[in-house]
C-alpha cells in the first residue's frame, strides 16, 4: 500500500506540472511518437518499469526493457520510475530524465537497483563498490579509496538552527551534514565524491558543497546535474549544500603580456579574499600555495592560475596568467630573422671547392690579357684581312688607314697546269709602312670573279660600273704569308658564295649569303673561321651596314659557337672607321674545355659623337662612342665540375641625357646562380640619374633599385628596395648615402643604412617583425681608429645573441 501510494503521488506531481500545458482552444498539433529501452548494468533489459511523460501519458517496459509513448504533442519530459520490492532498496536511472521534442527511436536508460540506507545508521562500507546510498538522494562514493573489511560509516544530518558559524551570506540550500568514520586513519587523497539533493527552489547558480573547518565554512568545488549536486572532498567533518556568493577572480596591477625580467607581478585581492596560485587547476588544493607578497620575472616565462578564496563565498574561477619577456615573446621572429641572416652570412662566404676553379679563371684570363695586345700579329692580322673578306675596317692605334687603294689587282689570272678550269689570281694589299700582303685566290669561276673584282676596284677608286656578268655559285680558295714586321702567319682557307647572290644593278655590290672558311696561323698559334656570313652594304657608301654570323670561331683556348649579328653601322666622318650601332650575339663559349660561357642574346645600341680633347681646344675633338641601350637575355655561365652555373635570364639598361649635364640609366636584373649547395635568385629593377660637371666629369649620382628580390634555397626570399646617393668631391674620396628597406617571406623586416665618406663605412640598422617589434640591430664600422670584428657586419639580437656577416673572408 505503501509503494501504490508513493507511485500516486509520483503520477500526480508530474500531472501538476504538464497542467499549463493543456489548456488553449487552438488547433491541436501533430502528434509523434517515441521509443526505447530500460537495461540494468549488464545490459538485461528491466520490466515494468513507468515512463512518465510531462503530458501525463504513461509507458511500460516489457520483458525486454523495450517501451512505446505515442500521441505526444509538443515538447515532454521522459522519466522513468519503478518502486523498488526490496526495503531499503530503491531504483536509480541515468540519466533521471530526458527532454524530446519530436519522433525518435533508441531513447535508453540504465537502471541500478541500489541499497538506501537512513540517516543516522552505522553503515558498514561494501569495498567493491565503494559507493553507500541513503534515502533521499544521498550517496558517499569511496571507489577511489582504499577501504578495510569492516570499516564503517555514519551520516547524520545536522539541524539548521543548530549549524555552527552560518553567516548571513550562507543560506541553506540542501541537506547539511554529519560524516564520521570508524577508521581516522583513512587515506582519503584519491577523494570522496558526495552527491546531496538540492532544494527545488535554490539558486543553481549560486550553489555549493561547503566544508566546515577552522577558518569557517570552505567551499568545495562542485557541480549541478539533475538535480543533485556532487564535489570531491578528501577530509571530513561537516558538509553541507549553500547558496552563496561567488567571487569576483583575481586581477593583476600589471597587463598580461610582456614584461622585463626583475619586474614585479602583482596580484589584486577582491572583496576580502586571500589568493592562491599553482600550476593546475584539476589538482586544487593540492599544487596550490597562498600568495603573499608579489612576483619577481627570473625567467623567460612566468604562467601560473590564481583563484580568489574567502570563508562563506563560492571561489572564483581559475584564471590563468601568462607573462613573457620581450625576447621569450618574439622568439619565433628571432630565429627567423637567424635563419635569414645564416641565409646571408653564407652566401659571404666563398665555397672552398670554388677556390681552386677561381684561381683557374683567373690564371686563364690575365693570360689572355697578356697574349691578346693591340700590337700583336694576331690583332694586325685581323685589322688587315677583315676590310676585304667581310668589309669592315677596324681601327688599329697610329695605324690609320685611309679607305681608297685597299688592295690592288695585278695581271691577269694565271690557269693552273693540270687543273683545268681553274686559274689564280694575285691580289696585293698595301700596308702604311710600304710593306704589302699578297693574296691568291684559286677558283674555276674566273670570269664571275673577275667581274666582282672589277666592280669592288671600280667602286674603290670612285667609279661606277654595273655588274652585268653570270650569276651563280661562286667558290674560291685563298692563300697568304706574310713575315715582316707585324710578325709571320700564314692565310689559307675558302669561301663559297651561294648564288644567285650577286647584284649590283644599283651600283652596289650585295652579298646575301656567303660561307667561309678560314685558318689563320700566326707564331704556331691557329685560329679557325668557319660558318655563314651575311652581309648588307650601305646604299650610298661601299660599306657594309650590316652583317650576321652562324658558325663558330676557334681561338685555340677558346671556341665561339654561335651567332653573331651586327646592324645599323654608321660611318663617322671625324674618323676613317664604322661604327656599330647594334650588335647581337647568341652562342656560348667554351674555354680551355673546363668551362662554357653562354652568350646568350646581347643587343647594343650605341651613338656615337665629337667630343674636344680638353676644354681649352675645342677645335681639337675625338671620336667618343654613347651607349644607349644593353640588353643581355639567356646568358650564363656552366662549369658543372665544379657545381657552378650563373644564367642571366636578362639583363637590361637604357641610358638616355635627360637634361643638360645629366644622364638616366633604367635597368632590370633577372638572374639565378648556382654554386655547389647554393641556389640563388636575383631580381631587381631601378633607375640611376648621374650628374656631371661642365667638363663631363661625374659630380654625383642618385641609384634606384625597386623589386628587389634574392631568393636562396631553404632560407627565406629577401624583396624590397634600396636607394644610393652618390657624391664626387674634387680630389677626394666619394660620399656614399645608401638606404635599404626590405622584408623576408617569413615576415622579418630589415631596414639599414650605409654611409661611406673618407675611407670609412658605417651601417647601422635593425631587423624587426612586420608590427615593428625590434629583434636586433645592424651595425659595421670601418673606420681605422674604431673598433670592428673582422671586417664583418654584426647582428646583436635582444635575446643576446651575436650573428657575423662576413665581408671579406679568409682565403686558404
Amino acid at each position: 500500500m505503501k509503494r501504490n501510494r508513493k507511485f500516486i503521488v509520483f503520477l500526480l506531481l508530474i500531472t501538476m506540472l504538464a497542467t499549463g500545458c493543456l489548456g488553449g482552444g487552438s488547433k491541436s498539433p501533430t502528434t509523434y511518437t517515441v521509443s526505447g529501452q530500460v537495461t540494468d548494468a549488464n545490459g538485461e533489459g528491466v520490466a515494468n518499469v513507468t515512463i512518465v511523460a510531462s503530458s501525463s501519458a504513461t509507458a511500460t517496459t516489457d520483458v525486454d526493457g523495450k517501451w512505446t509513448l505515442t500521441g505526444l504533442k509538443n515538447a515532454v519530459t521522459l522519466t522513468p520510475f519503478k518502486e523498488a520490492e526490496e526495503e531499503n532498496a530503491e531504483w536509480v536511472f541515468q540519466p533521471k530524465s530526458i527532454d524530446v521534442a519530436e519522433a525518435k527511436e533508441n531513447f535508453n536508460f540504465t537502471a541500478h537497483l541500489v541499497v538506501t540506507h537512513g540517516l543516522g545508521e552505522e553503515v558498514e562500507i561494501d569495498n567493491t563498490s565503494g559507493v553507500v546510498n541513503y534515502q533521499g538522494g544521498i550517496s558517499l562514493d569511496l571507489a577511489a579509496v582504499p577501504v578495510p573489511e569492516g570499516t564503517t560509516v555514519k551520516v547524520e544530518p545536522v539541524d539548521t538552527k543548530e549549524v555552527p558559524d552560518l553567516e548571513e551570506e550562507l543560506k541553506v540550500a540542501g541537506p547539511v551534514l554529519s560524516i564520521e568514520f570508524s577508521d581516522p586513519e583513512l587515506d582519503f587523497s584519491n577523494g570522496v565524491t558526495l552527491t546531496f539533493p538540492v532544494n527545488e527552489e535554490a539558486n543553481e547558480d549560486n550553489l555549493g558543497i561547503f566544508h566546515h573547518t577552522s577558518q569557517g565554512w570552505m567551499y568545495e568545488p562542485s557541480t549541478i546535474e539533475n538535480g543533485q549536486i556532487k564535489a570531491t572532498v578528501k577530509s571530513f567533518s561537516l558538509y553541507g549544500v549553500f547558496e552563496a556568493t561567488k567571487l569576483v577572480p583575481p586581477t593583476t596591477y600589471k597587463e598580461q603580456g610582456i614584461v622585463s625580467k626583475g619586474e614585479t607581478i602583482e596580484l589584486a585581492h577582491t572583496q576580502g579574499s586571500e589568493i592562491y596560485y599553482g600550476a593546475d587547476p584539476t589538482l586544487w588544493p593540492e599544487g596550490f600555495s597562498l600568495y603573499e607578497e608579489p612576483f619577481t620575472m627570473t625567467d623567460d616565462v612566468l604562467t601560473f592560475y590564481a583563484v580568489a578564496v574567502a570563508p562563506g563565498k563560492i571561489n572564483s574561477e581559475f584564471v590563468k596568467f601568462e607573462f613573457q619577456t620581450p625576447e621569450y615573446a618574439l622568439k619565433d621572429s628571432i630565429d627567423l630573422a637567424k635563419k635569414t641572416v645564416k641565409g646571408v652570412s653564407e652566401l659571404s662566404e666563398l665555397p672552398i671547392e670554388v677556390l681552386p676553379h677561381i684561381e683557374i679563371l683567373g690564371t686563364f684570363f690575365e693570360d689572355l690579357e697578356t697574349e691578346i695586345d693591340l700590337e700583336t700579329p694576331t690583332n694586325h692580322l685581323a685589322n688587315t684581312l677583315m676590310p676585304f673578306m667581310a668589309g669592315l675596317f677596324l681601327e688599329e692605334p697610329n695605324h690609320h688607314y685611309v679607305m681608297n687603294y685597299w688592295f690592288e689587282i695585278e695581271g691577269e689570272p694565271t690557269p693552273i697546269e693540270g687543273e683545268e678550269g681553274y686559274a689564280t689570281w694575285i691580289v696585293t694589299m698595301p700596308l702604311d709602312n710600304e710593306e704589302v700582303i699578297n693574296l691568291t685566290f684559286k677558283t674555276d669561276q674566273l670570269e664571275l670573279l673577275s667581274e666582282i673584282l672589277f666592280e669592288i676596284q671600280a667602286i674603290t677608286e670612285g667609279d661606277f660600273f654595273p655588274l652585268s656578268g653570270p650569276q651563280g655559285d661562286l667558290n674560291f680558295f685563298f692563300e697568304s704569308e706574310y713575315s715582316g714586321s707585324y710578325g709571320a702567319y700564314t692565310v689559307d682557307g675558302y669561301i663559297s658564295v651561294l648564288g644567285p647572290t650577286i647584284d649590283s644593278t644599283d651600283l652596289i655590290l650585295d652579298i646575301t649569303d656567303l660561307w667561309i672558311y678560314a685558318s689563320i696561323k700566326v707564331d704556331g698559334y691557329e685560329t679557325v673561321l668557319d660558318g655563314h656570313l651575311r652581309p648588307e652594304f650601305m646604299d650610298e657608301f661601299p660599306f657594309i651596314a650590316g652583317l650576321s654570323f652562324d658558325g663558330r670561331i676557334d681561338l685555340g683556348d677558346v671556341e665561339f659557337v654561335g651567332s653573331l649579328e651586327i646592324g645599323d653601322v654608321e660611318v663617322l666622318e671625324i674618323e676613317p672607321f664604322i661604327l656599330p650601332k647594334a650588335l647581337r650575339i647568341d652562342g656560348y663559349l667554351d674555354i680551355l674545355g673546363l668551362f662554357k660561357v653562354s652568350v646568350g642574346q646581347i643587343d647594343v645600341e650605341v651613338d656615337a659623337v665629337e667630343k674636344p680633347v680638353d676644354p681649352w681646344s675645342p677645335d681639337e675633338t675625338y671620336a667618343a662612342i654613347e651607349i644607349k641601350t644593353i640588353s643581355v637575355k639567356n646568358a650564363g655561365y656552366h662549369a658543372p665540375q665544379h657545381g657552378i652555373e650563373i644564367a642571366i635570364n636578362s639583363l637590361q639598361f637604357d641610358l638616355s641625357k635627360v637634361a643638360t649635364n645629366k644622364e638616366k640609366a633604367i635597368f632590370e636584373l633577372d638572374t639565378k646562380i648556382n654554386i655547389g649547395k647554393y641556389n640563388l635568385e636575383l631580381a631587381t629593377s631601378g633607375d640611376a640619374i648621374v650628374e656631371l660637371d661642365e667638363d663631363e666629369i661625374i659630380k654625383g649620382a642618385n641609384v634606384n633599385l625597386s623589386d628587389l628580390s634574392l631568393a636562396q634555397f631553404g632560407y627565406p626570399t629577401i624583396s624590397g628596395k634600396a636607394s644610393m646617393k652618390v657624391d664626387v668631391p674634387y680630389n677626394r674620396a666619394p660620399v656614399v648615402d645608401s638606404k635599404f628597406d626590405l622584408v623576408t617571406d617569413e615576415g622579418i623586416k630589415i631596414d639599414f643604412v650605409v654611409k661611406s665618406e673618407h675611407y670609412s663605412v658605417i651601417s647601422t640598422g635593425n631587423l624587426t617583425t612586420l608590427d615593428g617589434e625590434k629583434l636586433g640591430t645592424i651595425s659595421y664600422n670601418s673606420d681605422p681608429d674604431a673598433q670592428y670584428d673582422d671586417y664583418a657586419v654584426i647582428i646583436d639580437y635582444i635575446d643576446g645573441v651575436k650573428d657575423r656577416i662576413v665581408l671579406i673572408p679568409e682565403l686558404p
